[in-house]
């Protein structure tokens, strides 16, 4: 199949899947090539925070006051890697602007201190 262009030649559908390449998507899936390091951090974030939470809540050794409130970051740190970064990769690829505004909700909450957030 061919395309008319602006400038009077045919752009066939390789010419097209070259140019979509070089805009920085991948033709195939559909994913934009910038939220690839975001999908791979947000496989470190989800593997190391559990495993801190694990490691917390099976050795009661670990259960010291230093160590809980690790295991607090951890957990924000948790949610932000299940919630937080497929919603701004969603948000990315297809601008929904429910999922973008949702996006924007989530990381608002999750940057509030608690002195902010409790009466």
């Amino acid at each position: 199949m061919s395309y008319q262009t602006g400038n009077g030649g045919n752009m066939t559908e390789s010419d097209n899947f070259t140019h979509s390449k070089k805009s920085g998507f991948v033709q195939a899936s559909g994913i934009p090539l910038d939220t690839i390091p975001a999908l791979v951090f947000m496989v470190f974030i989800l593997v190391i925070n559990s495993g801190i939470i694990l490691l917390i809540s099976c050795y009661s050794r670990l259960r010291t006051t230093s160590n809980i409130i690790l295991g607090s970051l951890a957990v924000s740190d948790f949610l932000v890697g299940f919630v937080g970064i497929p919603l701004l990769v969603t948000c990315s690829s297809i601008y929904i602007t429910s999922i973008c505004l949702s996006t924007n909700i989530f990381f608002i909450f999750m940057a509030l201190p608690p002195c902010y957030t409790s009466p």
